[in-house]
C-alpha cells in the first residue's frame, strides 16, 4: 500500500493526530483526473459545503470563490489552490470520505503512475 493510501484510509482520529500526511516524494497527481472526478461526484453547492466543513486550510479556499462561479470554475479554483498550497492530499482525503464509492471508481485516475 502506498503512503497516500495509508493516510487516506486511517481512522479520522489518527489523521487529526498527524495533519500532514507523509507522502512519498514521487507522488504525482493527475490534475485532469481529479478535475473529472470532482465534476462527476459533486454539485457546485456540495463542493462549497465540502470546503466549508473540511479542515481550516481547505475552508480558506472559499474566499477564492465567487457566488456566481460555475461548477467548472469552482473545480478549477479548488484544484489550483490545492496544488499551489500543497493541499491536494487533504482534498483527496475529504472527497474520499464524502464519496467513497465514486472515489473507488476514479482512484486509479487521480494519480500518475
Amino acid at each position: 500500500m502506498h503512503g497516500w493510501q495509508q493516510f487516506i484510509e486511517q481512522p479520522e482520529w489518527q489523521r487529526d493526530c498527524h495533519p500532514e500526511p507523509e507522502y512519498p516524494f514521487n507522488v504525482q497527481y493527475n490534475l485532469q483526473g481529479i478535475r473529472k472526478f470532482l465534476l462527476d461526484a459533486f454539485s457546485a453547492e456540495e463542493l462549497r459545503m465540502l470546503l466549508e466543513f473540511a479542515s481550516p486550510d481547505l475552508a480558506e479556499i472559499l474566499h477564492e470563490l465567487s457566488p456566481n462561479d460555475s461548477k467548472a470554475t469552482i473545480v478549477g479554483k479548488i484544484i489550483t489552490c490545492c496544488f499551489r498550497r500543497d493541499l491536494m492530499a487533504k482534498l483527496l482525503q475529504e472527497v474520499k470520505r464524502a464519496r467513497p464509492e465514486k472515489y473507488a471508481r476514479h482512484e486509479r485516475d487521480l494519480f500518475k503512475p
